[in-house]
């Protein structure tokens, strides 16, 4: 069961990220800067701005008295951070890199390839390099932890496309709701997480709430996606 999950956990967290790169080098080529857009916006504002800045913050007696005496408000900060760094870089993106370009298809493509870096980064390089390192131990953990890191790869798939398709949204209407829908909804997911896992909550009762987060965006995307196609104003 191990070795089923593992493999469930890498075709989610390394196949598809990279089979969504090769079909749009194939068949979709108009859509490859922004879905490289958004690998460049994960890479910048979360890899190489955020987590570094966090990891000097931590040496702070003050956050670190934070994260002690009051873990919730501490998830709140890791929670808003992230809101504000992955959802500014967004923006960003979208205002000085694909002017122009914020439809519905490049928001899909830049939310796929920020997802795609996040899930590559966070889970499926490090399961590779855990399982060439040390096949037996990796696969010891157990498969319904194994398991718990895809299904949460794949329950963050809609997060990021509703987030960009709001941010985007905001960008070519030139309206501020939209940027801070997806600041909250960024918020508020992270913190369901989090703050489950506090009030100790089991694992898959956390996964269970992400997936139906995750469901319910992608019904509203579904039916977004049809209002546009019949005209009535979609892919807001």
């Amino acid at each position: 069961m191990a070795a089923l999950a593992m493999t469930f956990t890498l075709a989610v967290s390394v196949g598809l990220p990279l089979g969504a790169l090769f079909y749009l080098l194939a068949r979709q080529r108009a859509l490859l800067r922004p879905f490289l857009a958004g690998v460049g916006t994960f890479l910048l504002f979360q890899l190489l701005l955020r987590i570094p800045l966090l990891g000097w913050l931590r040496g702070w007696d003050g956050l670190a008295l934070l994260a002690f005496r009051s873990p919730w408000l501490y998830a709140l900060f890791l929670a808003l951070t992230a809101a504000l760094f992955e959802e500014g870089g967004r923006y960003l993106a979208a205002r000085l890199l694909l002017k122009g370009r914020t439809g519905c298809g490049e928001a899909m493509a830049f939310g796929l390839g920020h997802w795609g870096l996040e899930a590559l980064s966070l889970v499926g390089l490090p399961f590779l390099l855990s399982l060439l390192a040390a096949p037996g131990l990796t696969l010891a953990a157990g498969a319904g932890g194994l398991l718990a890191a895809g299904v949460e790869r794949v329950a963050a798939l809609p997060v990021h496309l509703a987030a960009t398709r709001l941010v985007f949204a905001g960008v070519r209407r030139h309206r501020a709701l939209p940027l801070l829908a997806a600041f909250a909804l960024h918020t508020l997911v992270d913190l369901l997480a989090a703050l489950g896992s506090l009030a100790g909550l089991p694992l898959w009762g956390i996964e269970g709430g992400l997936l139906a987060v995750a469901a319910l965006l992608a019904a509203w995307m579904i039916g977004d996606r049809r209002r546009e196609r019949k005209g009535k104003r979609g892919c807001r």
